[in-house]
């Protein structure tokens, strides 16, 4: 008799520090969890069920984060140190080293130059293919290789000279 008095007192405080928990745990925003957290660990439970996140301020953060728009962010970002991705233009914080498409922030501070895609036409006047053109500046860059080649006697000046119409499309 003695044994089962225990048992129902035990279960009873476990039932109570279990609706704590629960309780605690809807009053946050988990909903009808945490009973059997408290059950089984009675204060230790009520405990764990004080030290979770209040989801309802954190909802209410982001819906504030919502309502004043991704300029307002964007903006405190871009004060802040932030960059914006050359390719995707997302803004991202400035110790944000790779924007979520994959361009790093090297790449959006410093533009490679861009590739212009030429049509060429065969001696019939037709088009043949698509052929990528080098900018002036690969041009340029190329020329003064060649000339550097020319000044150190490795290229004659009639081969610098082949190599320059042609570069040039002369």
């Amino acid at each position: 008799m003695y044994m089962v008095v225990l048992v129902i007192i035990g279960l009873s405080i476990s039932i109570i520090f279990g609706s704590i928990s629960q309780q605690i745990m809807e009053e946050k925003g988990y909903g009808k969890v945490g009973f059997w957290s408290g059950f089984q660990h009675g204060i230790f439970g009520i405990a764990q069920a004080n030290a979770m996140p209040d989801l309802k301020e954190r909802d209410n953060q982001l819906a504030l984060i919502k309502a004043l728009g991704p300029t307002h962010r964007d903006n405190e970002l871009l004060t802040n140190g932030g960059w914006r991705c050359s390719k995707c233009g997302a803004v991202n914080a400035g110790y944000v080293g790779t924007c979520g498409c994959g361009t790093t922030k090297y790449e959006s501070e410093h533009p490679q130059p861009v590739v212009q895609n030429v049509q060429t036409t065969n001696p019939a006047g037709n088009i043949s293919e698509e052929k990528k053109m080098d900018n002036e500046y690969e041009k340029i860059k190329i020329l003064k290789e060649y000339k550097n080649l020319l000044d150190d006697g490795v290229l004659t000046a009639e081969e610098y000279e082949q190599k320059k119409k042609a570069i040039m499309n002369l």
